[in-house]
C-alpha cells in the first residue's frame, strides 16, 4: 500500500515517510513495514505473520502507480466497510459515486467478481482498467473486420486468442461495471520499450538494420504512440470475442467520460434478445446440428429445412424463430417470445453462458424486475455401465469417460450388437481429442461395471485439459 497512518491517525503518503516513525495499516490497524528500496515501487508492507483480514490481492506495480498518481491523493487508497469487511479502493471519486481499479498482474476471477459486488453494494460504480499491452503487441488481442458476430451478421470487433482468466464468467453489460482496455503507454513509461532503447535495440541509422526482428516490430508499433484505451461494451466467450464502442481514449478523454459512465445503463429492447445456437458435429451420423433449440425434444436441429432428414425424428428444422447467420452460429428467440412481457419494457442486463440466456432484469413502469431461468439446457452426464447408458440415451454413437482412471472412450457401435456378436465390447480410449484421430479400436474391459460416465454425441461435448 501506498498510505499508511501514523500515531496521529493521519494519512501519509510513503515518500513522505519517517523511517524512524511508526505507521498503521488504515484497514487493520497493524503496524506496517516501511520499504523504500532501489527495485521495488516504494511501499508500505504488513509483517510476515499479519492477521489483516483484507485478503485481496493490491496489485503494486509501476503500471499501477502510475495510473493512481494520475488522480489525488486523497482518493487514492480510500478504505471502505461492509458488513465488518474492510478494502481499500485503488482511486474512489466521491462527487461521481466511482471506483476505479487498475490491474496489471493476473486477478483471479472470484476476487473480480467479489470486488465488483462489493462497491456495487455500497452504490458506487466500478470501473476496471486492464494491462493488455503485451497481449495486443503479440497479437494475441486483434481488431479485425468480421470479429464479431451477433443477430445482425458480421461486424468489426475484436478477437483475443488468451484472454485473461480474470473475466470468466464477466457480463459486460452489468449495469455497475465497466472494462476498459489499455493497449498503448506513453513511450516513456513504457518499460519494455525503454529497455530496448536502452539496450542499443534501435535501428542503426543508415543502415536499416535491426537487432532482432521481435524487438523492430514492437519499436514501430510504440515508439511513438500514446496511452490508448477501449471500453468494451460486449462480450462472448470470457472476451475471446467483443466488441468496443469504437472510440479510442486518451488519459484525457478518459478522466473526461467518468461522469457520464457513472449513469450509463446498456438498455435494450424485447426484440433484441436471442439465444445463441451450438454448432456441433455428430459423427455417426456425419451431419452438423445446432444445440439449443427450445422445441426439439433432444434440443438440437439442422442448418436448413431443405436438408432435414426425415428419419432422424429427435432433430427438426430451424423453425421461424431461428436465424442462420453462417457456418459456425444460429440464433433462437422461441424462448423471449413466450415471456409475455410488453414491447415497451427496456432491459438493463443480461447474464448468459455460451451464448444462452440464464437471467435477465428489465424495467416496466418505473419497476425492476428480474427474471431467472436457470440453465435450461444442462448436458445430461449420468454415471453407469455402457449398455444402460447406451440404451438410456438412445445413442448411435458416444463419448463417454472412465470415471477411476479418466481416459475417454469413443464408441461408434453398439455394445449390445459387439456383445451378441462377439461376447466383446470394442471403442477407441483417447486422453484428449487430438489423440482421437489416429486411435484405434480396442476391446473395453469392464464395459458393464457402472465406472462410465455419458459425456455426449460430439466431441464439441468433450471438456479436456
Amino acid at each position: 500500500m501506498r498510505f499508511a497512518l501514523d500515531q496521529n491517525n493521519n494519512r501519509v503518503h510513503v515518500d513522505s515517510a519517517d523511517p524512524k516513525e511508526s505507521y498503521f495499516c488504515p484497514t487493520c490497524g497493524e503496524k506496517l513495514v516501511l520499504k523504500k528500496g532501489e527495485i521495488r515501487v516504494h511501499h508500505f508492507a504488513h509483517p510476515a505473520n499479519s492477521k489483516c483480514l483484507d485478503n485481496w490481492d493490491y496489485d503494486m506495480s509501476d503500471w499501477h502507480v502510475h495510473w493512481q498518481e494520475q488522480f489525488p491523493h486523497d482518493s487514492q487508497e480510500v478504505v471502505k466497510e461492509r458488513d465488518g469487511k474492510k478494502h481499500r479502493a485503488d482511486v474512489l471519486l466521491e462527487d461521481c459515486k466511482t471506483v476505479i481499479e487498475f490491474q496489471h498482474s493476473p486477478l483471479k476471477p472470484s476476487e473480480f467478481a467479489e470486488r465488483n459486488r462489493f462497491y456495487n453494494s455500497l452504490g458506487y460504480k466500478v470501473v476496471w482498467i486492464f494491462d493488455v499491452i503485451e497481449a495486443y503487441a503479440n497479437y494475441s488481442l486483434r481488431n479485425i473486420k468480421n470479429g464479431w458476430l451477433d443477430k445482425n451478421g458480421w461486424q468489426k470487433g475484436w478477437r483475443w486468442s488468451r484472454p485473461r482468466s480474470s473475466f470468466h464468467g464477466f457480463c459486460p453489460q452489468e449495469s455497475d461495471v465497466v472494462l476498459f482496455l489499455q493497449l498503448f503507454c506513453e513511450p516513456q513509461d513504457d518499460e519494455r520499450l525503454q529497455k530496448i532503447i536502452e539496450g542499443g535495440k534501435k535501428p542503426e541509422r543508415g543502415s536499416g538494420r535491426w537487432m532482432g526482428e521481435e524487438n523492430k516490430r514492437y519499436y514501430v508499433r510504440h515508439a511513438h504512440e500514446h496511452t490508448k484505451l477501449i471500453k468494451v461494451i460486449n462480450a462472448k466467450e470470457n472476451l475471446k470475442e467483443f466488441l468496443s464502442d469504437e472510440k479510442e481514449y486518451s488519459l484525457g478523454e478518459f478522466k473526461a467520460a467518468l461522469p457520464s459512465l457513472t449513469t450509463l445503463r446498456y438498455q435494450f429492447a424485447l426484440k433484441e434478445l436471442f439465444d445463441v445456437l451450438k454448432r456441433s458435429w455428430l459423427w455417426k451420423q456425419g451431419r452438423l446440428v445446432y444445440e439449443g433449440c427450445p422445441i426439439s425434444p433432444n434440443n438440437t436441429c439442422i442448418p436448413r429445412a431443405s436438408n432435414w432428414d426425415r428419419t432422424l425424428p429427435k432433430e427438426v428444422p430451424i423453425c421461424s424463430f431461428c436465424k442462420f447467420i453462417g457456418p459456425e452460429e444460429a440464433t433462437c428467440k422461441k424462448r423471449f417470445a413466450e415471456l409475455n412481457i410488453p414491447e415497451n419494457a427496456l432491459f438493463l442486463s443480461v447474464v448468459k453462458n455460451e451464448g444462452f440466456v440464464h437471467s435477465i432484469s428489465y424495467t416496466l413502469g418505473g419497476e425492476e424486475k428480474n427474471i431467472q431461468f436457470g440453465t435450461r439446457f444442462p448436458k445430461k452426464k449420468t454415471v453407469g455401465n455402457l449398455f444402460d447408458l447406451w440404451r438410456e440415451n438412445d445413442l448411435s454413437a458416444g463419448f463417454f469417460r472412465h470415471v477411476k482412471s479418466g481416459w475417454y472412450l469413443y464408441m461408434e457401435r453398439s455394445p449390445f450388437v459387439t456383445w451378441n456378436k462377439y461376447h466383446r465390447v470394442y471403442g477407441i480410449f483417447f486422453q484428449h481429442p487430438g489423440s482421437l484421430i489416429d486411435g484405434l479400436s480396442k476391446e473395453v474391459h469392464g464395459a458393464n461395471e457402472p465406472v462410465w460416465e455419458y459425456i455426449g454425441e460430439s466431441i464439441d461435448d468433450l471438456e479436456v485439459d
